[in-house]
């Protein structure tokens, strides 16, 4: 057997729990089983069943330590460390699996009100502007910016993040915003024979104009604040089109080329509007793993394939479940959606997130008085030892919590274990010093950790 795990430990704060729920489960990952310490993380590649019972043997008492993410209720005062804005309103593009029909714009007086209410100079980290595209909005951009100036003073300026088709940019645009530390989420689904889906309404080739504006953009240092982001539709892809590694490639290729620095190849689109301004409530799709298993397994070998060569691999959600299971242990919650990060949506409204928006989750209107507690506080509770269902599941800690913004988290749910077990495959089949190698995330990690430890001793 081999541990998978070496470097975890349990992080501080503990807070003790007993459980009576099952401390180990044998996961099956494609053809490698794994013992998973549902409490502690700790994983064990096996080589034959009769090891399950020596470790079962060994096994202490069922507690478990883990921390607890204190909830977060006097916003007004305490503020929001990421407030996210949804403008609305056009886009450039009309893809077959975006929403239809043009959202109302949001205005800057709307902004301006729940910037004013909600923004902290010590706390707030991070604006997010999404939409159709935002940067059709460009005087929006800069009366937000100028808005942010004189409120921040003396503190630092939260980071403003763009979230776009990467279309409609200007030279001397992206030049002000990489002088001032923007950052870039740029929607593309793959390689040029994916992007088929995604017309111009002007006409144009559509990767063609992605493309350029990826060009344009790298500028200074500016290529380091950009992730590239394909989004998945199992109602409306082809399975071509739906191939998670495919996807993933063609956005490490730009990377390596130095377009971008992070991935992320996001498979929880699965409604009929897979837009970051808003996806639908209602799931189409119940067999998620049965469709998504071998794209998940396919993706697990080519981030294996991309290590073994010595070549960085990036995508975000593997990243995240590696992360957590070599170095962060168990956690009680992960979601801070309406607990420390907020949703303006284009209407005004208030929600923790754009799927809980979708879903009719909201916490009140800007121009109906903004923030109502009483409809917040029932919502935010996402500690994983709260929820019956998920303290049934294997990989309670290693997922943080279900999707409270969904009517039906178990399609969720199904998403979670596939991205569980193909990390699991890939510490199966590479070594801490591949991943350093390879995996900038887990090589900053680790270098953290070095730095924490000198630091103490």
């Amino acid at each position: 057997m081999r541990r998978l795990n070496p470097l975890i430990s349990s992080p501080l704060p503990f807070q003790r729990y007993k459980l009576d729920e099952p401390e180990f489960t044998v996961l099956d990952i494609w053809g490698s089983k794994v013992l998973l310490d549902c409490n502690s993380l700790a994983a064990l590649l096996l080589e034959s069943d009769s090891e399950i019972q020596q470790i079962k043997a060994l096994a202490p008492a069922p507690d478990v330590l883990v921390t607890w993410m204190p909830n977060i209720v006097m916003s007004k005062a305490i503020g929001f460390s990421s407030l996210m804005f949804d403008l609305g309103g056009e886009c450039d593009l009309s893809c077959e699996y975006c929403r239809k029909g043009d959202y109302p714009l949001l205005e800057f007086d709307i902004a301006r009100i729940a910037l004013d209410r909600y923004y902290n100079p010590g706390n707030t980290k991070e604006i997010h502007l999404v939409g159709a595209n935002p940067m059709l909005y460009w005087d929006f951009i800069i009366q937000l910016h100028a808005h942010l100036i004189a409120k921040v003073k003396d503190i630092p300026m939260p980071r403003i993040c763009i979230w776009f088709p990467g279309t409609e940019l200007r030279p001397k645009r992206l030049v002000w915003m990489s002088s001032l530390g923007f950052s870039f989420v740029v929607y593309i689904d793959g390689a040029e024979e994916h992007y088929n889906g995604a017309k111009s309404k002007s006409g144009q080739n559509a990767w063609s104009l992605v493309h350029n504006g990826l060009k344009l953009m790298r500028i200074d240092d500016l290529p380091n604040r950009i992730t590239l982001l394909s989004r998945t539709s199992l109602v409306k892809s082809s399975e071509s089109s739906m191939a998670l590694a495919h996807r993933a490639e063609a956005l490490n290729t730009l990377c390596d080329e130095g377009y971008a620095s992070k991935v992320i190849v996001d498979s929880l689109d699965i409604s009929e509007a897979p837009c970051s301004c808003g996806a639908a409530s209602s799931l189409l799709v119940t067999d998620v793993a049965g469709i998504l298993s071998d794209h998940y397994q396919e993706l697990a070998k080519w981030f294996v394939r991309r290590v073994k060569e010595g070549r960085p691999a990036r995508e975000a959600t593997l990243e995240r479940m590696i992360l957590s299971l070599l170095f962060t242990g168990p956690l009680a919650s992960g979601c801070n959606a309406g607990m420390d990060s907020l949703y303006i949506g284009s209407n005004g409204q208030l929600a923790p997130c754009a799927k809980a928006l979708a879903s009719g989750i909201t916490f009140g209107r800007i121009q109906t008085g903004g923030m109502d507690e009483s409809l917040r506080w029932p919502w935010m509770d996402s500690r994983v030892y709260c929820n019956d269902t998920c303290m049934r599941c294997p990989i309670r800690w290693l997922c943080h919590s279900s999707c409270r913004a969904v009517s039906d988290a178990s399609v969720y749910c199904q998403i979670r274990l596939l991205q569980a077990k193909a990390a699991l495959y890939i510490l199966c089949n590479t070594t801490m010093n591949e991943l350093l190698h390879s995996v900038a995330s887990v090589r900053e990690m680790h270098n953290a950790r070095i730095s924490t430890k000198e630091q103490s001793s």
